[in-house]
């Protein structure tokens, strides 16, 4: 049986999808939750779209959740200690790591950077109640950061001690963590005695304070890598 050729057609949109990441912290430690946000778009508009985010070096898919209407995404994510698995797993701490976004139909994302590092603190920090002007007295205490397992000593690490914002000295802490300094306080009245570390990034100062004389010491929950002690008068 002798047939015709014969065709049908219709027209079809091949949508260009462009998946935009926006800035990451520039330091957080494990625990911290990131939001990863950022665009999806198609020529321009806003699209609904399934977005995962990932961890560069270890090629892991570690958060997702879908872009609202006009093409905005947040996806919040928290810092582990380890991404990955097998020979492909990476420890956060202590490095600068890259992520990109993505979803189906879309190439990846540009890449952004964030650096995450080991939270510290000092604790026992430990001064007389009350001394005399201009007479040396102890102050010590222990630096300590944090990894999976918990809390480690700190070792051969610069402990900077001020009164008032006033130099009190420093010391370098020994295999214990352990630091003490001693000097004196040539003014009188209630002062204030601050242990700090610096750190190695731009993560901020983990510090400890006193007061001196005849306070006393209200221990709070350590917060944001501070260790601070709260203080009342007997």
């Amino acid at each position: 049986m002798p047939l015709l050729a014969s065709q049908a057609s219709r027209g079809v949109e091949v949508l260009g999808l462009v998946v935009t990441l926006g800035a990451l912290p520039q330091n957080v430690t494990p625990g911290t939750v990131v939001h990863f946000t950022g665009t999806v778009k198609s020529d321009g508009v806003g699209v609904v779209a399934d977005v995962h985010v990932w961890h560069a070096a270890s090629g892991t898919d570690v958060a997702s959740h879908y872009s609202g209407s006009n093409g905005d995404f947040d996806v919040p994510w928290a810092v582990p200690w380890t991404v990955g698995s097998g020979a492909w797993q990476t420890t956060l701490p202590c490095a600068s790591h890259e992520f990109w976004a993505w979803t189906e139909g879309a190439e990846q994302s540009n890449r952004r950077s964030m650096s995450v590092a080991y939270p510290t603190r000092i604790r026992d920090l430990t001064v007389p109640d009350s001394v005399p002007p201009n007479i040396p007295f102890y102050v010590s205490g222990y630096l300590e950061y944090q990894t999976a397992s918990g809390w480690t000593p700190l070792v051969n690490k610069r402990v900077d001690i001020r009164y008032n914002g006033s130099d009190f000295g420093y010391d370098i802490t020994r295999d214990d963590g352990y630091f003490i300094k001693s000097s004196g306080i040539p003014t009188t009245g209630s002062q204030t005695i601050t242990a700090e570390f610096a750190g190695s990034t731009s993560l901020g100062t983990t510090s400890a304070r006193l007061a001196l004389p005849g306070l006393l010491p209200i221990a709070v929950p350590l917060i944001a890598g501070t260790a601070l002690l709260v203080l009342a008068r007997r």
